[in-house]
């Protein structure tokens, strides 16, 4: 199928938000903008999402939020405890995850053994995939002893 793009419609840069065809069939059935409004909804969606998942490993973990809610976007860092029974290196504890299923960057901080945890989360991250997550780390990092 092909759409001619109508005079009517303004052309403009849609890189990130789906082929040039679907945002034109979107916008042509709920008007012009349309897909700004979707866009926004979704960043806001992965910035509170981001906010939950940081709260929930935080609170895991025993840390406090390293920065103020209002730093965050769709990205959020979580620290490990200074202290913990075990602290494995940041390739140590990622491979450790890994091993469970759990893929998520360690980053290496000076000062902190096991690094620091980088999360990423999008729309389709569930709160009890970031439990999980917050479970996988006390196991490894020997908070449960």
């Amino acid at each position: 199928m092909r759409i001619e793009w109508p005079e009517s419609v303004p052309r403009r840069e849609v890189r990130g938000r789906g082929s040039t065809t679907e945002l034109l069939s979107f916008e042509l059935k709920f008007g012009v903008g349309a897909a700004d409004v979707v866009c926004v909804e979704r960043k806001r969606v992965a910035e509170l999402a981001a906010l939950r998942a940081r709260d929930s490993l935080c609170a895991a973990l025993g840390t406090a939020p390293p920065c103020p809610d209002s730093m965050l976007g769709s990205l959020a860092a979580v620290l490990f405890p200074e202290r913990s029974p075990k602290s494995p290196a940041p390739e140590a504890l990622y491979a450790a995850l890994v091993a469970r299923g759990i893929e998520v960057p360690i980053v290496t901080w000076p000062g902190r053994p096991s690094g620091f945890l980088r999360i990423a989360a999008q729309i389709y991250n569930s709160d009890a995939e970031f439990s999980a997550l917050g479970a996988a780390l006390r196991e490894e990092l020997g908070l449960n002893e």
